[in-house]
């Protein structure tokens, strides 16, 4: 299990790590002088500026092969989401499930021990 674990969780620490780098790179764009203008970016314009061709194919995909209704309720918001909440939601949730098992020390073995 730890062999599955130590990808899920350096995964889920790189996607935190880049979701830092977005929230920076959206309060850099910032007007700092009114303290206005904090629009972060979507998920979905994200997705679009980097690699547009593969956002326009998962959608067909999804809507013929998989459920129209998937794509529209469920995909459709999260792609409204800021990008470096999404990424960063995401891994978290990694990083937390991949973390390392709690030990259990029994106390009696302790103290016959020692």
């Amino acid at each position: 299990m730890a062999v599955i674990r130590f990808p899920i969780r350096l995964l889920g620490l790189a996607l935190l790590a880049i979701a830092l780098v977005l929230l920076a790179d959206d309060l850099a764009a910032m007007d700092w002088s009114s303290f206005s203008g904090f629009t972060p970016q979507l998920l979905g314009d994200l997705f679009y500026a980097t690699i547009p061709e593969w956002l326009n194919g998962a959608q067909s995909y999804i809507q013929r092969s998989i459920s129209p209704y998937l794509w529209d309720p469920v995909i459709q918001t999260i792609l409204l989401w800021w990008d470096w909440a999404a990424i960063g939601g995401l891994g978290l949730i990694l990083a937390v499930i991949a973390r390392r098992p709690k030990v259990k020390i029994d106390a009696a073995a302790v103290e016959t021990a020692g």
